[in-house]
């Protein structure tokens, strides 16, 4: 792992933070594995807001109630994992380490993250993120996150069910079994895809299913074209 290149993301991502008043800290990791979770807490409070169920975001009134009693804490208007009930890389280990045939795993008995040392962006590093929240989700909320996800990218991506519809498919689906690639389900696309709008990537790269052709998606049974909203306009 090129711990300068980390370092680096990370100092680009708390700026960003810094920007938005959600963290500040002048202290500096020095292990890899600190790098490496904190360059994780980073990329939450920017990208995963919906997948740690943040107030404001687009499913964040899971854990907002309207009883008050006497045990009720404060508000803080500042978001941090350990104030927040929702998933968080709070609670995953991280690990370095060889992955047989991959850049990074994650361990659902140990809620282990492992890296490759080779690993040098947080592409891996946000796919495996994705694995480690859906494991902390309970079936309702994974459905409900289904839903508000489905909703956020019907509106960007025009074939959307096609596309979904040809990632769950059977086959494809076994397929991805037989790799051991039981969590690349629909939630798991849904965010990939969100992920690699936002940060304007090419379609596949945090999925792990990325194809040469623009807006295609190397699925086991076959490519399957994106078709956006603004190509159409």
């Amino acid at each position: 792992m090129n711990a300068n290149n980390f370092m680096q993301t990370i100092d680009e991502l708390k700026e960003l933070l810094r920007q938005d008043g959600q963290f500040e800290t002048n202290t500096r990791p020095t292990s890899q594995v600190e790098i490496l979770k904190e360059t994780a807490l980073c990329c939450e409070l920017l990208y995963f807001e919906d997948f740690t169920f943040r107030k404001g975001s687009i499913a964040g009134d899971i854990y907002v109630t309207k009883i008050k009693d006497i045990f009720s804490q404060p508000k803080r208007k500042k978001y941090h994992p350990l104030n927040h009930p929702g998933p968080s890389v709070f609670n995953v280990n991280f690990k370095i380490s060889e992955c047989t045939g991959n850049e990074g795993v994650y361990s659902h008995k140990t809620q282990t993250i492992t890296v490759h040392p080779d690993f040098n962006d947080f592409i891996t590093l946000m796919h495996e993120m994705i694995h480690a929240y859906d494991d902390q989700m309970t079936h309702a909320q994974a459905e409900i996150l289904t839903i508000m996800l489905y909703n956020k990218l019907k509106c960007k991506i025009k074939n959307l069910d096609l596309v979904l519809l040809a990632w769950a498919q059977y086959d494809n689906q076994k397929m991805l079994e037989q790799n051991g690639e039981t969590a690349h389900e629909v939630l798991f696309l849904l965010k990939s895809l969100d992920l690699e709008l936002r940060l304007e990537l090419p379609v596949g790269t945090i999925s792990g299913f990325f194809s040469k052709r623009k807006d295609t998606l190397q699925a086991p049974m076959g490519k399957i074209k994106i078709e956006r909203i603004s190509d159409n306009k």
